[in-house]
């Protein structure tokens, strides 16, 4: 058969598959299968591995309009490399939104992953929460639009108004929920999801900075002793913004698991402050740093940015005692825990490398306890250590000396 005929016996056999389905039923079926995933996703726990780039379009142009058309075109729309980082987190399904956690710690304190990673772009929604909108909102309008471009996959359109929308968009300065649309992709055969497409939507202008912004979820059949559920393999995050910045976000979802029984899932730092101690140690003292104190620390972990990730922990000693009120609190050589939260490679005007960390807990025996802690010099917008270095690589030996101070919590 030459080509045409294959082309031809394809675009036959696509719009047999469309003609078959029954939209409603089908629709149905998908509804259904997401409410069953939804209900096991708590159990969840998938490891998160994040590649951010961001672009300054060659253009003079600032119209978003003018960009967006550009960027459909691809003819003038060309990219140059501004930065890039990549990072590590955990993320889990609680109460229907996401919740987010330093690789391996257990201990899940954020809704969203920018409060843990510093610079680029963050969001949340991909895991689960989008589709716990799409799916579970009855005001959700939908709209059958036939086969897609590859056998056995059928496409729907979808709306989700305003005023059920818990999508929210976390801009420098300000938040605000947005209602949002798109597509969806389905096996008919099985009613598996096999993509979703999201296209926030901003009927009253109130985004005049962000031209466009796409997420796409891809979704695969993942199995566990108790089953087989659909889960998220990658996503895609792009935004394209007015002064002729682009950025992309390439999610995948690797390690997934299920909890068991044993499993203990730690949701505030209250649990460290107030965890009762093993037998023979005295209790942890959450506050014996008043606000202030400064602490010399000497870098355990070597960190290299051609080797590390934001997410990696990162472990240091004091280099002397900390006496409060006259007493010793910690002796020198207690640890002090934390982790990157940045690992960004920039490369305009010039290369640099820039690391973010941020320590958070002091061993005292076998418990860990909270601890604020902000460098004696450059910040990022929460108060974690930020290093700049120039050239494309930066390596931090161990053994190297930086000096913090106790804040508030």
């Amino acid at each position: 058969m030459s080509w045409r005929g294959w082309l031809s016996f394809f675009a036959f056999a696509c719009a047999a598959i469309s003609a078959d389905v029954d939209p409603q039923l089908l629709l149905s079926r998908v509804r259904a299968k997401v409410a069953v995933n939804a209900k096991q996703m708590p159990r969840y726990l998938c490891r998160q591995k994040i590649e951010r780039r961001q672009f300054v379009v060659d253009s003079k142009i600032r119209s978003c309009p003018a960009l967006v058309q550009e960027k459909t075109r691809r003819t003038r729309f060309r990219l140059r490399l501004a930065a890039d980082d990549r990072a590590n987190l955990d993320v889990m399904l609680a109460e229907g939104s996401e919740i987010f956690s330093w690789p391996g710690s257990g201990h899940f304190e954020t809704a969203h992953p920018g409060d843990l990673l510093s610079g680029g772009m963050a969001g949340s929604g991909d895991f689960a929460s989008f589709l716990i909108d799409i799916f579970g909102i009855d005001a959700v309008t939908f709209h059958y639009a036939g086969a897609c471009e590859s056998p056995s996959c059928v496409r729907f359109q979808y709306e989700v108004p305003l005023v059920s929308s818990h999508y929210v968009l976390k801009m420098a300065v300000r938040e605000f929920t947005v209602g949002y649309m798109g597509t969806f992709d389905v096996d008919p055969r099985t009613a598996d999801l096999l993509r979703v497409v999201v296209l926030p939507a901003d009927p009253d202008g109130s985004l005049p900075e962000i031209c466009e912004l796409r997420t796409q979820m891809t979704y695969a059949r993942s199995s566990s002793r108790t089953g087989d559920y659909m889960l998220p393999s990658t996503t895609e995050k792009d935004l394209l913004l007015n002064d002729a910045s682009y950025l992309e976000n390439r999610t995948s979802y690797q390690g997934c698991r299920q909890f068991g029984s044993e499993s203990v899932l730690k949701f505030d730092d209250a649990d460290g402050a107030n965890a009762a101690p093993p037998p023979g140690e005295h209790p942890a003292q959450a506050l014996s740093f008043p606000p202030g104190t400064q602490l010399e620390l000497s870098l355990i972990s070597k960190i290299d940015s051609q080797v590390n990730s934001a997410g990696d922990l990162v472990e240091a000693a004091l280099t002397k005692s900390v006496r409060v009120a006259g007493r010793v609190s910690a002796p020198a050589g207690t640890i002090v825990r934390g982790h990157l939260t940045r690992m960004e490679h920039l490369y305009l005007p010039w290369n640099q490398v820039v690391i973010g960390i941020r320590f958070d807990r002091m061993m005292q025996g076998s418990s860990e306890i909270p601890l604020a802690l902000a460098p004696l010099g450059e910040t990022d917008e929460h108060g974690r250590g930020t290093f700049t270095f120039n050239g494309k690589r930066a390596v931090l030996e161990k053994n190297l000396v930086s000096r913090w101070v106790v804040r508030a919590p």
